[in-house]
């Protein structure tokens, strides 16, 4: 799955929300859920708050799609996957472009 990027309007992102919401409601507690995509959100290097679905590796600051992909994954007793293996520092950054860096999330 691919979420909308920032910058999209605000019902975009509320409509992508509450699809994926739905989808999961409908799984049954007793599937395995595993979930591809790009959440276009910085779940930060920090795990504060979200111990149970962040392992505690990651980069930069986390932000609003960020918070709303652990409240996700709290709800639905998912994890940040991404975030429980360290990377060596030349692998933390997935983009770049001038002073910016990003990792995806």
């Amino acid at each position: 799955m691919y979420a909308p990027q920032a910058g999209y309007k605000e019902d975009v992102e509320e409509k992508f929300l509450q699809d994926f919401d739905s989808i999961l409601i409908g799984i049954p507690e007793s599937e395995e859920i595993c979930i591809g995509g790009y959440f276009n959100g910085h779940v930060g290097v920090t795990n504060e708050s979200y111990e149970r679905v962040h392992g505690g590796w990651k980069y930069v600051s986390r932000n609003d799609d960020g918070d709303q992909l652990f409240q996700a994954a709290t709800a639905f007793n998912l994890a940040v996957v991404n975030t429980w293996f360290q990377k060596s520092p030349k692998h933390l950054i997935t983009y770049k472009s001038g002073n910016h860096a990003t990792q995806i999330d």
